[in-house]
């Protein structure tokens, strides 16, 4: 198997390459699970966002949600907002 050699910050990843047509690939990736990343981005992120004034962390369902509840821990935030493709039992 093939890999794309992800760079961030100090942080590297593998990730592997992934055929989605004859002569196309992609690199699979995904933050669930990925501590180290979650808490490096947050923290980068927080950074360049403490000085400026906002009410909610906004961020689209599932892949981002550690990080975004990370950059709303960060910066002493409350809640942050999660945007879901459908409206779910739970909030109603």
């Amino acid at each position: 198997m093939e890999y794309f050699t992800l760079e961030i910050g100090t942080l590297t990843r593998k990730l592997p390459l992934s055929y989605v047509s004859r002569n196309t690939r992609l690199a699979s990736f995904s933050l669930l699970g990925d501590v180290e990343l979650v808490d490096y981005l947050a923290d980068t992120i927080a950074l360049k966002l403490k000085h400026i004034d906002f009410d909610y962390v906004v961020g689209p369902e599932v892949k981002v949600v550690p990080l975004v509840h990370g950059i709303a821990k960060r910066l002493g935030h409350k809640r942050y907002i999660i945007c879901r493709k459908s409206v779910k039992p739970y909030m109603v």
